[in-house]
């Protein structure tokens, strides 16, 4: 089944099916608010049924997109030859198959979406107790701009601020070169970014109220101070939306990503001081 379904052309289906799938739950009331925890629902250990529940049928989307793609040819492969029901019961044992294929994809995107996620954004959140780490949105209040102009707007602008050494250690105490660095980003431009790494695509055609729901989600992370991100997911969770735990890497990977991200040149550090 992989040999006649490429990556590529398998990620390009991911990324529609989850466009089909962010597109529904913006249409249904209580779902809107949340349209993208359902990338990392198969975090190991998740419990959240409302993600689950959205990932299953995001997946279910792909493999539909997956049949109707060899329906149109006149000869299709044998592994897709009179299958034209994703639950016919002629197709359960390829159906497995098939549903593997798109949870390994998925996997795969979620462990490169978590990390930019982190590095651009979940950091500043995560430890804005650190002396120099804080986060804000420029317009933290007042009205959404339309979908259309949300690019730009100061309801989408966050705005960040870090300590960087050049041995990515600025808080170990010991004597060194040490700048804060503040950086402004517009959300609605990395959900584009976002959503191209958390499915291994490339400037994939995403419309335009998808990224405003993935904008929001990401501006509902850093506003949201009632949010504890130091608690951690159990089967005691309420199955509700809004479980943005599961967006937080391992503990391995941000010990990695909090180096990176604290790390600057020498030169790039004197620039700073001199500014």
């Amino acid at each position: 089944m992989r040999a006649c379904l490429p990556a590529s052309e398998l990620r390009k289906l991911m990324a529609t099916g989850l466009g089909e799938a962010m597109e529904l739950m913006m249409d249904a009331s209580g779902e809107s608010a949340d349209a993208c925890t359902l990338l990392v629902a198969f975090t190991p250990g998740n419990t959240n049924t409302f993600s689950l529940y959205h990932a299953r049928l995001w997946h279910d989307f792909v493999a539909i997109r997956v049949l109707q793609r060899f329906h149109v040819l006149a000869s299709p492969p044998p592994v897709f030859r009179n299958w034209l029901d994703l639950g016919a019961e002629s197709g359960a044992r390829r159906r497995q198959v098939l549903m593997s294929l798109i949870m390994r994809d998925n996997k795969k995107g979620m462990a490169n979406g978590v990390v930019v996620l982190y590095k651009k954004m979940l950091y500043n959140v995560c430890n804005k107790g650190l002396p120099g780490v804080s986060t804000s949105m420029m317009q933290p209040n007042g009205p959404a701009p339309e979908a259309a102009n949300a690019q730009g707007k100061p309801y989408y602008l966050f705005r960040r601020t870090h300590m960087v050494s050049s041995d990515g250690l600025p808080y170990d105490g010991l004597p060194k070169r040490r700048v804060q660095t503040c950086e402004m980003l517009c959300l609605f431009v990395m959900a584009r970014a976002l959503l191209d790494a958390f499915t291994n695509t490339w400037r994939h055609p995403w419309g335009v109220h998808v990224l405003v729901a993935f904008a929001d989600a990401l501006r509902t992370m850093v506003v949201d101070e009632s949010f504890d991100w130091n608690a951690r997911l159990s089967a005691a969770d309420p199955p509700d939306p809004g479980a943005w735990h599961l967006f937080l890497p391992t503990r391995r990977q941000r010990a990695a990503c909090d180096i990176e991200v604290q790390t600057m040149s020498e030169v790039d550090l004197q620039q700073w001081d001199d500014m």
